[in-house]
């Protein structure tokens, strides 16, 4: 069933079908709406990927942990470290203090004292995907940015992590998410 009709020739290339399964280039449909059968080609999309990763999934596969803020992050282990699969949204220290926000780009550049923002400046529109961006005095702030028992990533977090994944040739690539929703590849 076509969720939406193109309007011109130019759309016909792309069809919107409800399934029920997939993975990478094969879409699996055992719902019995209709579209039955495999479709090799075409790009699986889950529009409902729990804080773990898992496509329709219900938060039971990853240690599940939360800021101040209540917001909610599903934990990764890649190698022999521990990542937050999402990016950091809180709005306070870990010791409850609130962290400052609302800095035009001019006034963010002379700031002396930590502070968030969301990307670029609209942090309603884009928090839930990106997260808050934070200035270094935020990050260096004792008052601690991240939740007890974690912190920041330094240099050789990253590096360990890169090196894990394959050297620094092809460790962005694995980290990527599949598809290009949000990011460029040129």
């Amino acid at each position: 069933n076509l969720t939406d009709r193109p309007s011109s020739i130019s759309e016909l290339s792309n069809a919107y079908y409800k399934f029920n399964s997939g993975e990478g280039g094969v879409l699996y449909d055992h719902s019995g709406n209709g579209n039955h059968g495999v479709i090799y080609g075409a790009q699986w999309r889950c529009k409902n990927i729990d804080l773990c990763g898992v496509c329709n999934g219900d938060n039971s596969t990853c240690t599940i942990i939360s800021d101040l803020d209540g917001n909610e992050y599903g934990v990764i282990e890649i190698g022999n470290q521990k990542w937050m699969r999402q990016n950091l949204k809180t709005t306070q220290y870990n010791n409850g203090d609130d962290i400052t926000t609302g800095y035009n780009s001019s006034e963010w550049e002379g700031l002396t004292q930590g502070a968030y923002a969301g990307c670029d400046n609209s942090p309603n529109e884009t928090v839930d995907q990106y997260g808050y961006l934070y200035n270094w005095h935020t990050v260096e702030d004792s008052r601690n940015l991240c939740m007890e028992g974690w912190r920041v990533p330094n240099s050789n977090d990253w590096e360990v992590l890169v090196t894990y994944l394959g050297g620094g040739n092809i460790a962005g690539g694995k980290m990527k998410e599949i598809g290009t929703e949000y990011w460029n590849p040129t």
